[in-house]
Order: structure tokens, then C-alpha cells, then sequence
């Protein structure tokens, strides 16, 4: 049940944010975005996987932050 909750709740919050900047995730907010996240150095990025989780889980955050 966790899983499907996560699953939504990242689903309605990519749809909220694509929404909100209609559809545009490459302009200077977003470019910023991803270096502080994930860093500028391409030997200290995060695996695939492991950059999906994490972008899945802003999305859930996100959600969660709208909903309050």
C-alpha cells in the first residue's frame, strides 16, 4: 500500500509541476535546481537509478507541500 501511495502522490506531483511551468524543466530555475541537487561534476553524479528516486521523491514532496 506504501508503494502505491508513493507512486500516486509522486505521479500528481510531476503533473503539478509540469502544469505550473507548462512543460518547460530547462530554463535557469531548473538548471540551478539540478546542480545543487545532484552536483556539476560528472564523476560525483548519481547513478540512473538513483537520480530517478531522488526527482520521484521531490515530486512526492512537492505534493505534499501543495496539499498543506
Amino acid at each position: 500500500m506504501g508503494c502505491l501511495k508513493f507512486i500516486f502522490q509522486a505521479f500528481m506531483g510531476l503533473l503539478t509541476l509540469w502544469l505550473v511551468h507548462k512543460g518547460r524543466f530547462r530554463g535557469d530555475y531548473w538548471r540551478w535546481r539540478s546542480e545543487t541537487a545532484f552536483g556539476s561534476k560528472a564523476h560525483r553524479k548519481p547513478s540512473r537509478w538513483g537520480k530517478i528516486r531522488a526527482i520521484l521523491a521531490f515530486a512526492v514532496w512537492s505534493w505534499q507541500m501543495r496539499r498543506i
